[in-house]
């Protein structure tokens, strides 16, 4: 039995392109009144054909019949191939008819030529619609134009999967790159198990894992599943593969308009970072870059992988809001004159909102040779000290039994749990053996740290 081992060429197959009649909006020269165009057009082989009716509510200027390309092709993103006319250098050539309808009885009509660069309508005469030649359209008429057209671009068949110019399974060899695309105002979709999964929009935005949202220049969305306890409806994955060293890891710039009728430039960045070099220590640091007006973008804030948070800079001048973690309550300073001996005394507070702080004193007392002088912060106008949030009385005593300084000062710093409102004073209480009234002064301010 004889043995074939010689392998077949693919036939070549073409199959013509004919398309479903879809909806569009034409405009035309007719605006008075404000006519209502309507329009359906199809795909059939490298031509398109085109159904439109105009509804005039009012009389128009019925000189007026010249379509430009745009117009009747508005919003279709094609334009006429020339070269497709039997004869190039013609004048006018018929790609046509028109008529207009009174009371839905046609009434006048003709051809529809085209002249080279725009679409005109002619009466059945052979002369074209002008002020000398008008048309009579009164309100209520509509006027209906079916017009053929070769289109730049479109070609009479489409190939079959076998052709040389097909895209086949397993992957091509064009020697070139290799376009796939629409060359109408249609978005390209792309399916997995018979739905949409992949959608690029017309004007360029383009949404994965749904076709929804192609207003978005880009979004991820997918089914809430978790990807290492992230809910990966909020995942989009960037990836550092450089080889495994301390600091790699992937980021994320964003860009913006800052200078005008320049590129985009960065305006911050969010990077994960690598702690190690070692293999399975999975240690990271999350970072955040902003910049300031004529700077490169700086670290402001890193997040550590045992989840402390550590403001790193500012390069804006800015501090924190009032209240929020890093802001500084500024100082505010007191001295009063001729306190009793022996009893507290404070002066004007600083008010602190719930948080964690870090407040500090600076306080002294003078106009006497104390011999004993305490010094503490409360949240009690003249009253002894609290204790601070680890259980200790924030409070320094110092001591002079020779009674022979004329003033005394001592600084302190303690931290403290603030669960409402409130206001934080310096409190000091001065002992001497005369027994005389005293001076004193302090500075107050707080940091908040959490």
């Amino acid at each position: 039995m004889a043995k074939f081992s010689e392998r077949l060429a693919p036939l070549t197959v073409s199959v013509p392109v004919v398309t479903e009649w879809a909806s569009y909006t034409p405009t035309g020269p007719y605006t008075t009144g404000t006519p209502v165009y309507t329009g359906k057009w199809r795909r059939v082989v490298d031509n398109i054909e085109l159904m439109v009716d105009i509804a005039f509510p009012a009389a128009t200027n019925a000189a007026l019949a010249s379509f430009s390309q745009a117009q009747l092709l508005n919003g279709l993103g094609l334009t006429v191939d020339t070269t497709k006319f039997p004869n190039t250098t013609a004048t006018v050539i018929p790609v046509g008819n028109w008529n207009i309808l009174d009371d839905g009885i046609a009434v006048f009509g003709g051809g529809v030529l085209f002249n080279g660069t725009s679409i005109e309508l002619f009466v059945s005469t052979g002369n074209a619609v002008s002020a000398s030649n008008p048309l009579a359209i009164g309100a209520g008429d509509n006027m209906s134009l079916n017009v053929t057209l070769p289109i730049t671009g479109w070609t009479s068949h489409s190939p079959s999967a076998t052709t040389a110019n097909a895209i086949v399974n397993g992957g091509n060899s064009f020697g070139g790159a290799l376009t796939i695309g629409t060359n109408d105002a249609q978005p390209v979709n792309i399916e997995t198990n018979g739905t949409t999964k992949l959608a690029i929009s017309s004007s360029g935005g383009m949404t994965a894992g749904t076709s929804s949202g192609l207003t978005e220049r880009h979004s991820v969305q997918s089914d809430g599943n978790l990807v290492g306890n992230v809910p990966d409806n909020l995942h989009f994955s960037i990836l550092d593969t450089r080889t495994l060293a301390t600091g790699i890891g992937g980021g994320i710039a964003l860009h913006g308009q800052a200078v005008t009728a320049a590129a985009p430039a960065v305006l911050g960045a969010i990077r994960a970072s690598k702690n190690n070099s070692t293999s399975g220590d999975f240690a990271s640091t999350l970072r955040f870059y902003t910049r300031a007006a004529d700077s490169s973008a700086v670290e402001v804030i890193k997040a550590s992988s045992t989840g402390g948070v550590e403001i790193t800079g500012r390069t804006d001048g800015v501090a924190p809001s009032a209240g929020k973690v890093g802001s500084y309550v500024a100082s505010v300073s007191s001295n009063l004159s001729n306190q009793s001996n022996g009893a507290w005394k404070t002066g004007t507070g600083i008010n602190l909102t719930p948080g964690v702080y870090l407040i500090s004193i600076r306080a002294s007392v003078g106009t006497i040779a104390p011999t004993n002088v305490t010094y503490g912060i409360t949240t009690t106008i003249d009253s002894a000290p609290i204790s601070d949030s680890t259980g200790m009385t924030t409070s320094i005593n110092l001591i002079d039994t020779g009674n022979t300084s004329s003033a005394l000062e001592a600084r302190m710093t303690a931290y403290f749990v603030v669960d409402a409102t409130k206001n934080y004073y310096a409190t000091i209480r001065a002992n001497n053996p005369a027994g005389s009234t005293y001076t004193f002064g302090y500075d107050i301010s707080a940091v908040r740290i959490a």
